[in-house]
């Protein structure tokens, strides 16, 4: 396009210099009409698209995998002149396919005229989908200018995770304080004292227990028996190296349906449950704003609309640990919205954030591989007395080491291949 206008100009410019120094009347006279057909052509091609507008209409905004969505868009013409022609198209998350109806249309637009866009799409993968915005393409007869423009009335869908039903397996109790003792020391019941041990460094005041403190002259700290849980704080690695490998997105997309479903089982038994994560809100690198894109092709100028923007940010998703529906509500938005961060590793994460989180609730660290730093940051927060509990996801080869080497400080690990194992998470 910008090629066939320089071509216009450089011809236009010579029809010029001939006519001016052969006092050619011909080529004046083509000069003057190419200048009047480009004038034309920018008139028509400039001034018509901005007049359209678009008005948006979705019949839902939050969804499970596999439910549908009615998408309806108005477009009006705003001004008496006509848009020779026009193509226009929604631009759409590749997550929502279109099932039926149409999601672009090319038509003549008459002056204060109007269509709308109807279509139906599925939700067919987890995350934040823009429905939109509209790219519109529309150029002169002559075929010498094109011009793209999109509005900023891109909508958005929330695809919540999938979650796999825990509940249905061996569950020892419902209660939130259960009422056996298990076979693996992961979580704490504080109703069922089995002794006294020293004081540690980093024990709330609650786990105290005065009468032997008082008795001994030294701070002596209470021994819960093991029991079902009490709470979690769930820890999921989505920085992007740390996935990088074969079957990327099925293994991470994993990870995020053990979260949710962890999530969901500890808000069914009433308990707290919070989260935090290395990766970001896809809420926070949407582009938005309205541009007028100058491109070569139709292909070139959506992939400018459809940019993501760069961000900075290198806090985590976090959801602080609370009790309650409104917690799980949180907790599911942000693993819905979660997409692969590039700034802080889990490590980081962990060496700066977890002073802030409470020692009561367990630490359950969903990763997909053991690093020597992350493998520290793990034992320092067992030095501090948190409880850990590691899932490792789909990483048989590495499992037996990574098992080995956290037995050595008293760190359980459970490696979750696929659905068919969530029932070890509660043991």
């Amino acid at each position: 396009m910008k090629l066939r206008r320089k071509l216009s100009v450089a011809a236009a410019a010579v029809f010029l210099i001939v006519a001016v120094v052969f006092k050619v009347g011909f080529f004046a006279y083509a000069f003057y009409a190419m200048l009047l057909v480009a004038l034309v052509a920018y008139a028509m091609t400039h001034l018509s698209l901005d007049g359209l507008q678009t008005d948006r209409h979705l019949t839902t905004r939050q969804a499970q995998l596999g439910e549908e969505a009615v998408v309806t868009v108005g477009v009006r013409n705003t001004r008496p002149l006509p848009l020779p022609w026009v193509v226009m198209e929604d631009l759409l998350s590749p997550g929502l396919p279109v099932l039926e109806g149409a999601s672009s249309r090319a038509m003549v637009m008459r002056g204060n005229g109007a269509t709308t866009l109807r279509y139906r799409v599925r939700c067919d993968k987890r995350g934040y989908h823009r429905v939109g915005p509209v790219l519109f393409e529309s150029g002169d007869y002559f075929g010498l200018t094109r011009r793209f423009m999109s509005h900023a009335n891109a909508q958005f869908i929330t695809v919540y995770p999938r979650v796999a039903p825990i509940d249905k397996y061996s569950v020892p109790t419902h209660r939130p304080l259960g009422e056996t003792t298990v076979r693996m020391r992961i979580f704490e019941d504080p109703t069922r004292i089995a002794g006294v041990r020293e004081y540690r460094h980093g024990d709330p005041l609650r786990r105290v227990h005065w009468k032997a403190s008082a008795r001994t002259g030294r701070l002596h700290a209470k021994i819960y028996d093991p029991s079902s849980l009490l709470g979690a704080n769930i820890l999921l690695d989505f920085h992007d190296k740390a996935w990088e490998g074969e079957r990327k997105e099925e293994r991470s997309e994993f990870a995020v349906t053990v979260a949710a479903s962890l999530a969901s089982h500890l808000a069914a038994r009433g308990v707290d449950l919070g989260l935090v994560s290395n990766g970001v809100d896809a809420a926070d690198v949407m582009q938005t704003a309205p541009i007028s894109v100058e491109a070569n092709s139709r292909d070139e100028a959506r992939r400018l609309v459809e940019l993501r923007k760069e961000t900075s940010r290198l806090r985590p998703v976090e959801v602080p640990v609370r009790r309650g529906n409104e917690s799980l509500t949180l907790v599911m938005e942000s693993l819905a919205r979660l997409d692969f961060g590039h700034g802080l590793a889990l490590a980081d994460m962990v060496s700066q954030e977890y002073s802030k989180w409470p020692r009561e609730q367990t630490a359950v660290f969903i990763i997909p591989a053991m690093s020597n730093e992350l493998f520290r940051q793990i034992s320092r927060l067992k030095t501090n007395g948190f409880s850990v509990l590691v899932l490792l996801i789909d990483q048989r080869n590495q499992a037996p080491a990574v098992m080995s080497a956290l037995a050595s400080i008293h760190v359980p690990v459970l490696h979750l291949a696929g659905d068919s194992d969530l029932h070890n998470i509660v043991v």
